[in-house]
């Protein structure tokens, strides 16, 4: 029973401690809700509707894209069941004060205010404020306030997804790497230099319509291309010339990162813009789900079966279980090794492709910290550092944990230096469980 314990926290440890940190997130943030999406506008203006059929309205809401968004819902639902809106205001209260005024002053009657619940207090919206016949039956609507979680509001979890996925798809390479029993510290760099190298690439190429797209998925396979050359040189300089792993990743890693600042000095500020239709590669939509989650789905699932289902995938274990042996059993290192780094690298380009998309520039600054993030993120799924035990599957579970992690702390409103501390201690604890589940601890 005991054994069986053991097996099962094994496997699903890291699935349980993500599940109980959600739950620890939602009941630390449950707080009042302002509503202000579609759903709600559509029900709040259906019931003015009910109420005051055929009726005059004002609707206001404060100067943000979320209640920019509610007040249009609500206008449109109210216009379709018959109503007259005399304005829309987001803004300021002078303004929203100024909408009425000017009702007031073209003699049309004020019947009802639909506010968001953030203004419905305001004291401009009050009908004694302006001693008008036309306002002296003036009400005001808002939604219901209800409490729910701010963590698992679909806003913020749909941040989370989106942040997750580059740590995510860059984390499928370095498990590789660790698997194998290396490392690669130039994750980071390699973003940088990417981000910058797909800039400098989609201006000299330039174009207009079809031209400028077929220009934009060139320049982005030549720089993932460009980046995968520098796994070759790692797995390389590790195979032929036993250059320890770790030596080799931090030198690419200082190399790169200045390359990348030359590389931005032909921009403006370190920066070089990127046209805005390549923002689409990382912000754009399907089916309601942002493009690089899905991307990092579909890469999962590809990793899933190189891993468990083909020759490579046995190959890469039994290197990092016993190298020796896997060179007497007549695998071939050198390969299985070279591959590992080269998808760890290209992965990293695409990981600084997807962040330049998404900020529409290419910036030397681009992957910052992520080489700690991503193999917090491998570590932390359990793949051990001994190499030759991990599963890619945990990786993504790992890369939710840090991700999850963060968020919390950002909704905590702590400082980026207490998240680094906290970031510390959840590594420190991964790699203390790995060796503590695998009996290596000295007793003395």
């Amino acid at each position: 029973m005991g054994n069986r314990l053991r097996s099962l926290f094994s496997e699903y440890g890291m699935l349980g401690v993500l599940l109980l940190l959600c739950l620890v997130c939602s009941v630390a943030t449950i707080s009042k809700q302002q509503p202000t999406d579609g759903w709600t506008a559509d029900r709040l203006a259906a019931k003015v509707a009910t109420e005051y059929p055929g009726g005059s309205a004002v609707i206001v809401g404060l100067r943000s894209g979320e209640e920019g968004a509610f007040v249009n819902a609500v206008r449109v639902g109210l216009e379709r069941r018959g109503m007259t809106v005399l304005a829309g205001v987001n803004g300021p209260p002078a303004e929203m004060e100024r909408a009425i005024r000017s009702a007031i002053a073209a003699g049309r009657r004020v019947d009802v205010i639909v506010s968001s619940l953030s203004v419905a207090e305001y004291p401009i919206l009050q009908p004694a404020r302006y001693a008008s016949p036309l306002t002296e039956k003036m009400h005001i609507v808002s939604p219901r306030v209800y409490y729910w979680p701010t963590f698992l509001l679909t806003s913020n979890l749909m941040n989370i997804v989106q942040q997750v996925s580059v740590i995510a798809i860059i984390a499928i390479g370095m498990t590789m790497v660790i698997i194998s029993g290396g490392i690669d510290l130039s994750v980071g760099s390699v973003m940088a230099l990417a981000s910058v190298t797909v800039a400098w690439l989609i201006l000299k190429l330039g174009g207009s319509g079809w031209t400028l797209t077929a220009n934009m998925w060139l320049a982005s396979l030549l720089t993932v291309a460009l980046c995968g050359l520098s796994g070759l040189f790692t797995g390389t300089m590790v195979t032929r010339f036993q250059v320890p792993p770790f030596i080799v990743t931090l030198a690419l890693m200082m190399s790169f990162g200045g390359l990348a600042f030359l590389i931005g000095e032909t921009g403006q500020g370190n920066k070089i813009s990127i046209p805005a239709e390549f923002m689409a590669f990382g912000r754009g939509k399907l089916l309601g789900m942002p493009l690089s989650v899905l991307l990092m789905l579909f890469l999962y699932a590809l990793a899933h079966l190189i891993l468990t289902r083909t020759v490579y995938g046995r190959h890469l274990y039994s290197l990092g279980g016993n190298a020796k042996a896997a060179f007497l059993s007549g695998i071939r290192v050198a390969r299985v090794t070279t591959v590992a780094y080269v998808a760890c690298s290209a992965l990293a380009g695409l990981g600084g492709i997807i962040l330049s998309s998404i900020f529409s520039a290419g910036d030397p600054l681009t992957g910052a910290q992520y080489e700690l993030m991503v193999i917090s993120a491998v570590v932390v799924g359990g793949t051990s550092l001994s190499g030759g035990e991990g599963k890619i599957v945990n990786t993504l579970v790992g890369s939710l944990v840090i991700a999850v992690t963060g968020n919390a702390m950002n909704l905590a409103r702590l400082n980026s230096h207490v998240q680094m501390v906290v970031l510390g201690g959840v590594i420190l604890a991964a790699v203390l469980i790995d060796r503590l589940k695998r009996g290596k601890v000295s007793r003395s």
